[in-house]
C-alpha cells in the first residue's frame, strides 16, 4: 500500500500480492475535505476488492458510506 496526499486529498494504491500474474492495482481518490472518496478500478481478484474496501471503509470511518463513484480504466 502507498498513499500520495496532494493538498487536502490522499491517493491510496491498494494491489494484491497474491494475486499472482495478475497485476492487481486499484486506488482510492480521498478528499479530507468532504470526507468523500471515488475508487479508480476495483481490483482483479476478491481479495483484492475486499482490501480495496476495508481500506475505504478506514479512511471514511464507515462501514454503510459508498464511494462518490467507481472510474473503471479498462474491461
Amino acid at each position: 500500500i502507498a498513499s500520495l496526499t496532494i493538498d487536502s486529498a490522499i491517493v491510496t494504491q491498494v494491489n494484491d500480492p497474491g494475486a499472482g500474474a495478475v497485476i492487481d492495482n486499484s486506488y482510492i481518490v480521498y478528499s479530507r475535505t468532504s470526507n468523500e472518496a471515488f475508487f479508480v478500478d476495483t481490483g482483479a481478484t476478491d481479495n483484492g476488492t475486499a482490501r480495496l474496501i476495508s481500506l475505504y471503509q478506514q479512511q471514511v470511518q464507515s462501514t454503510t458510506k459508498p464511494p462518490k463513484f467507481i472510474f473503471i480504466t479498462h474491461g
